[in-house]
C-alpha cells in the first residue's frame, strides 16, 4: 500500500492597513509548525497574498506542487473577494479546506490583525456557496490546536489507502443474514475498495492439500506459542483449521488482498469439520484483516481502523447490557486476534460453543479506551456509526471473545441509536480514543459519508 506524504499547501491572507510584520511573523510560525506533522510535506506561497492577482497566481503554484488540502491562514482581517478569486482558480478540485484564525497579540489599543473576522466572512461565503470546510482558533504552538488538521491528514491517507485496497469474499452470506449484503459497484465508487470472489470449496480443497502434504505443522507449532490447550483438542480439527489459515494466507498473498469476509458457517463445520473463528484470528494476529459471516462491510470497517492504528481490530455482536455499570458487552466466538487479550497467559485454544469443533481462541479483550464504529449500508446509502468508549478489566463472559465497554454518551443511548437507527449486527471495536474516533470521522467527511453517534 502507498505511503506516500500528504501535501499540505498553505497560503496566508493579509491585508496592508493592519499591522503587517506581525502577520508575516505567526504565518511563518504557522508554517514552521505545520512542516512538523509526521507523514505530511508543506507546499508553502512565501509571503502574505494582499491582491487578486496573487490570490490566482498562489492557487496555481499549490496545484503545481500537489497539494491534498488547503490550509488558508488568516493573518490579518481581509473580504471575502481574496477567497473567491483563489478558489476560482481551482478548476473544479474540491480539496478538504481547513480555515485558520489567530488571537490578537494583545488587548488594548489597536486591533492589530482581526484575524477571527476575516474567517467569520470566509466562513460565510464558503457556506453560502456549498463548500466544505474546517476551521481552527489559535496561536501555531497551542496544544492541540492542530488535532483537526491531523485527523484530515489521516482522512487523506485512509482514502487513498481505501481506493487502492481489494478485499476478498470466500463465499456468499450464511441464508437471511441481510446484514452481510453489499452493492459492489457502490462499495468500490463510494468507498473504494474492489471485491474479488472465491468459491469456499476451492478453499477447502487447498487446505486438504495442505494438510496431506503435512504442511501445517509449522502453523500449528505457531499457534502452540499463543494458545494453551492445543494438546486437549481434536487433531484432526485443529490440523483442518491450520490448513484453511494456510490456503487462506496464501490466497490474500498471491493476490495481493488486504482484507477477507469469510464465510464462516455452516460449511466449515459440515464439510471442513473444523471452526473458522481460530483462523481468522491467526490471520488478524498477521495484519490480514478478516471478517466472519461474509460481511463485507464489516470487513471495510475494520480495514479502515486497522489503517488508522495499526493495530488488529475485533469484530464483534453486541450481546448484553448491564445498566447498573451503564456498559454493553460486545462477544464473538473466538475470532479475536491473540494481541488483544487482557493477559496473554491465559489464552487458551477452545471449542465453537454451539458446534463444538476447534478452533477458536478464548479470552477476554484488554481494558482501554476505544472507538466502536460500523460501515453501514442500508436504503441505498452508508453511513458511519462512530462511538468512544472505555473498555473495561472484566472476566471472559461467555465463551468465545467478550469486551465489556462503557460507551460515552451511554448504554441505553447506544442501544437506542444501533436498534432504532437499524444499523447491523456486527460492530468493531478498535482501540485508542479521540484521536481516531475523529480521524474516522474527518473520513466519513471526506467521502461525504453521514455520521451517526451518541
Amino acid at each position: 500500500m502507498s505511503e506516500e506524504k500528504i501535501k499540505i499547501g498553505l497560503v496566508g491572507f493579509g491585508r496592508v492597513q493592519f499591522d503587517m510584520d506581525e502577520a508575516r511573523r505567526v504565518y511563518a510560525e504557522a508554517a514552521n509548525t505545520l512542516a512538523e506533522i509526521e507523514g505530511s510535506e508543506l507546499v508553502r506561497v512565501a509571503d502574505l497574498l494582499t491582491d487578486l492577482g496573487q490570490a490566482r497566481q498562489a492557487r496555481q503554484f499549490l496545484r503545481e506542487g500537489g497539494a491534498n488540502l488547503l490550509v488558508i491562514f488568516m493573518a490579518t482581517f481581509t473580504d471575502a473577494s481574496m477567497l473567491t478569486a483563489f478558489l476560482d482558480e481551482s478548476d473544479g478540485e474540491n480539496l478538504p479546506l481547513l480555515l485558520w484564525a489567530v488571537p490578537e497579540p494583545e488587548q488594548g489599543g489597536r486591533l492589530r490583525l482581526n484575524s477571527l473576522c476575516g474567517v467569520n466572512i470566509a466562513s460565510y461565503t464558503l457556506a453560502s456557496a456549498g463548500k466544505k470546510f474546517r476551521y481552527i482558533y489559535g496561536p501555531p504552538r497551542q496544544p492541540g490546536l492542530l488535532e483537526e488538521l491531523t485527523a484530515q491528514i489521516a482522512a487523506l491517507r485512509l482514502d487513498r489507502l481505501m481506493r487502492q485496497a481489494r478485499l476478498g469474499l470466500v463465499g456468499v452470506r450464511p441464508p437471511g443474514f441481510y446484514p452481510s449484503g453489499y452493492d459492489e459497484l457502490k462499495l468500490w465508487k463510494e468507498i473504494g475498495p474492489q471485491i474479488q470472489t472465491y468459491n469456499l470449496n476451492q478453499v477447502f480443497k487447498t487446505a486438504a492439500a495442505e494438510v496431506a502434504a503435512d504442511r501445517v505443522g509449522e502453523v500449528r507449532e505457531w499457534l502452540g506459542r499463543y494458545l494453551k490447550g492445543l494438546e486437549e483438542l481434536n487433531e484432526g480439527e485443529i490440523c483442518n483449521a491450520a490448513g484453511s489459515y494456510r490456503a487462506l494466507s496464501q490466497l490474500a498473498v498471491q493476490d495481493n488482498l488486504t482484507a477477507l469476509a469469510v464465510r464462516c458457517w455452516p460449511e466449515f463445520f459440515t464439510e471442513h469439520t473444523s471452526a473458522a473463528c481460530g483462523v481468522l484470528a491467526s490471520l488478524a494476529e498477521n495484519g490480514i484483516v478478516a471478517a466472519c459471516e461474509a460481511d463485507v462491510h464489516g470487513a471495510v470497517t475494520m480495514l479502515a481502523l486497522r489503517h488508522l492504528t495499526g493495530q488488529p481490530p475485533f469484530l464483534a455482536d453486541l450481546v448484553a447490557a448491564d445498566t447498573q455499570k451503564d456498559s454493553v458487552v460486545l462477544w464473538h466466538c473466538g475470532n479475536a486476534a491473540f494481541s488483544l487479550a487482557a493477559e496473554p497467559s491465559e489464552r487458551r485454544a477452545g471449542l465453537h460453543a454451539n458446534r463444538k469443533m476447534a478452533l477458536t481462541a478464548l479470552f477476554p479483550l484488554k481494558p482501554g479506551p476505544v472507538v466502536l464504529a460500523r460501515l453501514s449500508y442500508s436504503q441505498g446509502r452508508y453511513r458511519l456509526f462512530l462511538a468512544e468508549g472505555e473498555a473495561l478489566d472484566s472476566p471472559l463472559l461467555f465463551q468465545g471473545n467478550t469486551a465489556e465497554i462503557v460507551p460515552k454518551g451511554g448504554s441505553q443511548a447506544l442501544l437506542d441509536k444501533i436498534i432504532y437507527g437499524g444499523f447491523e449486527h456486527h460492530l468493531v471495536m478498535a482501540y485508542g480514543g479521540k484521536a481516531l474516533r475523529d480521524g474516522m470521522a474527518a473520513w466519513a467527511g471526506l467521502i461525504g459519508l453521514e455520521v451517526v453517534t451518541i
